[in-house]
C-alpha cells in the first residue's frame, strides 16, 4: 500500500510517496528511484516509540519515532491508516 511519508531529523525534513510493507518484525518504507533518500528504509518494530494518531485538516496521520527521527504517515486512501494503525498499535 502507498502512503505519503514525512521524515523529520533534527532540522531536516523529507517528504515522499512510499510503498509500505509490514512483516513480523519490521516496517519497510520503499521509495521510488527518484527519491533523494535511500531507496529502502527498514524500521524494526521494537524500535518504534511514541506512536500516535492525529487528525489534521480532515485527514488522519500516524506519527512515531525511531530514535531521534520522527516519521509521519499521511492518509492517502481508504483503509490504509486503519490497517497501519492496527498493525503498529499492538506492538
Amino acid at each position: 500500500m502507498n502512503v505519503y511519508v514525512e521524515i523529520i531529523y533534527q532540522t531536516h525534513k523529507f517528504h515522499q510517496l512510499a510503498k509500505v510493507k509490514i512483516d513480523e518484525d519490521s516496517l519497510h518504507l520503499i521509495f521510488p528511484r527518484a527519491a533523494k533518500i535511500q531507496r529502502h528504509i527498514e524500521i524494526p518494530l521494537a524500535q518504534i516509540s511514541g506512536f500516535s494518531k492525529v487528525e489534521y485538516f480532515g485527514t488522519t496521520q500516524l506519527c512515531f519515532y525511531q530514535g531521534d527521527q520522527e516519521y509521519i504517515l499521511f492518509e492517502t486512501g481508504r483503509g490504509a491508516v486503519e490497517y497501519l494503525e492496527d498493525k503498529l498499535a499492538v506492538r
